[in-house]
């Protein structure tokens, strides 16, 4: 996932309106699914924001949901829907009620792309001082790679830095919510921790540099679960937020 991220998914039958809100929203990444193909199509774990018309897929909202939740962990959901519609019985981070606005929506995806670097800055920074932590407690007989030692040190730097900078966009409940979801993903790698590696929804192979999941590398793990549908390479350390795509299909609706 690239950092920062920006990616904004929308969902949106109706292709005008969701060129539109993808023309209010041109300075992010952004995509328009209108079909459940183009939906699967843009489907990704680097997914940040999506914005979801209720009745998208002929109502399969809460389906697609699912989805969106198991490939893209860390997205947060604005849904919208017509003001004669009922509340849906969705869980999403925001509802909007249409006509939707420019400014409403700039501002509400704004504040969730923030709050969704904010995690993921965070819980960069918990793992690179794990590590550092790793270097520092060490078999004296195999002293640490001092290189790697001083990179992780400057990305821990770098990572404190903008999240500070987020920190003064956001409000203090956004910080709050954040890093209660953290604790939560903590919580629940603590819990897998004792479960083996290979569960089914694990990818494969890194899709970074290719590395194959299925076995130790060189007498390391050849990767690491941090969280629900989040791993660690153990080669090139790359980070990935995905489930088995055998499970995520949106033309299986």
């Amino acid at each position: 996932m690239d950092f920062p991220a920006n990616s904004v998914v929308v969902f949106e039958e109706n292709r005008t309106r969701g060129e539109l809100y993808s023309l209010w929203l041109d300075e992010y990444d952004v995509d328009v699914a209108a079909t459940k193909q183009e939906a699967d199509t843009a489907l990704d774990g680097a997914v940040v924001v999506a914005v979801l018309n209720q009745g998208f897929a002929d109502g399969a909202a809460s389906k697609l949901l699912e989805i969106v939740r198991a490939r893209a962990p860390l997205c947060r959901v604005v849904a919208t829907r017509e003001r004669s519609d009922p509340f849906p019985d969705l869980n999403v981070d925001h509802q909007l009620v249409k006509p939707v606005f420019e400014e409403e929506l700039v501002d509400l995806v704004e504040t969730l792309l923030c709050r969704a670097n904010y995690h993921l800055a965070l819980s960069r920074y918990y793992q690179t001082n794990a590590d550092l932590s790793s270097f520092e407690i060490h078999d004296g007989d195999h002293p640490p790679d001092r290189t790697q030692y001083d990179e992780l040190q400057q990305r821990a730097s770098k990572l404190q830095k903008f999240i500070a900078r987020l920190t003064k966009q956001m409000e203090q409940e956004d910080i709050r919510a954040v890093k209660r979801d953290i604790l939560l993903e903590r919580d629940i790698e603590e819990t897998d921790s004792t479960e083996k590696i290979d569960s089914k929804y694990r990818p494969g192979k890194c899709t970074n540099c290719g590395q194959r999941w299925d076995g130790d590398a060189d007498g390391e793990p050849a990767v690491t679960q941090l969280g629900a549908y989040v791993w660690r390479c153990g080669d090139c350390g790359h980070v990935q937020m995905a489930a088995d795509p055998s499970h995520q299909h949106v033309n299986r609706w």
